[in-house]
């Protein structure tokens, strides 16, 4: 059985991440993507249009160190979304973290226009992230 064309979207967006390809991230994110970063970490809040978010995707790897890494654990799509279950591990400042998260995007025409951050213990991450 073939993919929903949302998986396959969301999955050549997570190659993009982990790359930092920023040509292949602008044929995934809609110009006005929105992105609802929860917690009170210096990631938090709602980051409007491209250049926000490839600006947050920039100060995620800053944080970390350049060792975000993502493993998919389940990805579920329709016609307008994805839900992105997945499995978190980064080090900051001599300290490993690992958390679950899940993601959730709403996608329109080819591409994602926004998304919803989770992490499954928000207060946890804000003090990793912190």
């Amino acid at each position: 059985m073939a993919e929903h064309p949302n998986v396959e979207l969301w999955r050549r967006g997570q190659k993009a991440f982990v790359l930092r390809d920023v040509e292949a991230l602008q044929e995934v994110l809609a110009s006005d993507v929105v992105y609802h970063v929860a917690g009170v970490s210096p990631l938090a809040g709602d980051h409007f249009g491209l250049d926000a978010v490839l600006k947050l995707f920039a100060k995620i790897f800053e944080i970390t160190e350049g060792t975000a890494q993502v493993q998919e654990h389940d990805i579920m799509a329709s016609d307008h979304h994805v839900v992105a279950l997945l499995r978190l591990t980064a080090t900051r400042q001599g300290r490993e973290f690992a958390w679950n998260q899940a993601n959730i995007y709403h996608a329109s025409d080819g591409k994602l226009t926004e998304a919803w951050i989770q992490p499954a213990d928000q207060k946890a991450l804000d003090g990793f992230l912190s």
